[in-house]
């Protein structure tokens, strides 16, 4: 097994702060976090950070341990500006609104389409952004277990790519 990757998972918000104060954060898990990087990097692995809710405020520090990714970037953050001032720092994936209608087990063709056109026009337009759905049916998260509202994505991506590729 060789992954070129290594995706850590650390909910340490909610949908609206930290769990924590940042400074909190910084004494207590951002010295954690550096060495995990660290051993990652040393291994020459890529590293991701996954972290759920509003994460924006830990996002520089983030950067000074060498996080290259962060996974599940939620509309709860201002992502644009994440766009705007980590671009060449951090890669950033996800965007879809999945506290809100997209999100939803009875998200139709029409939601879906349109979450995926709001998040190409907002956020596609940025380097370093990775469109990351998160919807769900009866079987659970449609990324992992398939679902055929993937394919209402995959044709507004080709759609999007031929206006603007």
């Amino acid at each position: 097994y060789n992954p070129d990757m290594v995706t850590y998972f650390e909910d340490i918000a909610t949908a609206s702060s930290l769990f924590m104060s940042l400074e909190a954060y910084r004494k207590v898990l951002k010295p954690f976090h550096k060495k995990i990087v660290d051993y990652v990097h040393a291994r020459g692995l890529l590293f991701q950070m996954h972290t759920c809710g509003k994460c924006e405020a830990v996002l520089e520090d983030y950067a000074d341990i060498g996080v290259q990714a962060w996974h599940s970037a939620q509309c709860s953050n201002d992502l644009e500006a994440v766009l705007k001032n980590f671009e060449g720092r951090i890669v950033v994936e996800g965007g879809w609104d999945s506290q809100g209608k997209p999100g939803l087990i009875t998200a139709d063709e029409k939601d879906v389409r349109e979450e995926t056109r709001r998040c190409m026009e907002t956020y596609g337009t940025y380097r370093g952004f990775i469109l990351s759905p998160v919807m769900f049916n009866e079987r659970g998260n449609s990324v992992l277990v398939g679902d055929e509202r993937l394919a209402y994505i995959k044709d507004e991506w080709e759609k999007y790519q031929g206006i603007c590729g």
